[in-house]
Parts: C-alpha cells; structure tokens; sequence
C-alpha cells in the first residue's frame, strides 16, 4: 500500500462529497402557506383542513412564496396574504402555489355570534336544584356506607380466620 493512498482517498471522498446532485435538485422555492379562519372578536383561530369544522368568517391565506386562490368563482392571483370575509355556503376553495394545487374540500363554517349563543344556552341545562343536589349527595353516601361496610366486614372475617386457624391446635 502506497503512503499517499490515504491521503488521496480522502481528497476524492472530499470532493465527491461536496459535488451537488444536479437531477435531484429543483429552482422553485418550497413554498408552504397556512389557510385558517378568524372570530369576529380576533379570540378564535381555525386552521382549515379537508372535512374541518371553522369558526368565523374572514378566511386568511398566509404564504411565502405568491399563489393563486379561487374562491366561489373568483380567482385572486399574485399575492403573498389574503384576507376575505367568506359566505357561510362555502364548501370548497384552491390555493395554487409554483403549479402545484391543494383543494380544501367539505368545509363548513360558523359565524362567530351563533357558537356564543349556543355556549350561553347549553349551560343553562347544568343548573340544579337544591333537592336534586341534596338526592344525589344522599345516594353518594347511601353508596359509600355499603361499600365500607362490605368491605370491613371481609376484612375483619378474614383477620379472624387467620387467627383462629394459626392459634388453635387441633388434638386428636
């Protein structure tokens, strides 16, 4: 083996290395945008997605690179953010970005007033009355005292069983 062997092995591994793969490589920037929507008070944020549920109704396009969206039949092209207020009917929309086209379909949306009225009418059904409090604190214990009773009870017989078998002999 050659002293300088070494040394040229690593000089080939160096540049084969740092040599870029031309195939694999592409000129268009990753682009990556986020679509959610907004509550009229700015408190709620839904991130869209195929089959989403969303609260509010400005829809917002965030990217970075510029894209093309179409909306109910309109198409907005050559921009970096959108803002548009959106029909509650809205089922589907495209955002295309360097020729590549993602579809968000079976959407629904929510204005924001009506998910505060439902939230202030479903509590209404969680008040009680004083008796019906007064019923299940009463079948809690009721409950309770069985259960320690029952279980006391196998305690101390299985305590005096061990005892009288361990301490009384047996003369025949």
């Amino acid at each position: 083996m050659n002293k300088y062997s070494p040394v040229v092995m690593g000089i080939l591994l160096l540049l084969t290395a740092s040599t870029p793969i031309a195939a694999g490589q592409s000129n268009l920037p990753e682009c990556n945008h986020y679509a959610f929507t907004i509550d009229s008070s700015n408190t709620h944020y839904s991130l869209i997605r195929n089959g989403s549920i969303n609260i509010g109704q400005n829809l917002f396009v965030d990217s970075n690179c510029e894209f093309t969206i179409s909306l109910n039949g309109l198409t907005f092209n050559n921009q970096t953010f959108f803002s548009q207020s959106i029909p509650l009917d809205l089922t589907t929309f495209s955002i295309t970005e360097n020729g590549i086209t993602t579809t968000y379909s079976n959407l629904t949306f929510y204005p924001s007033d009506d998910i505060n009225f439902i939230i202030l009418e479903s509590n209404k059904d969680k008040t009680t009355t004083d008796s019906e409090l007064f019923t299940s604190e009463l079948l809690a214990h009721i409950i309770t005292i069985i259960i320690l009773f029952f279980l006391s009870t196998s305690l101390v017989y299985r305590a005096a069983r061990n005892r009288v078998e361990n301490t009384i002999e047996v003369v025949i």
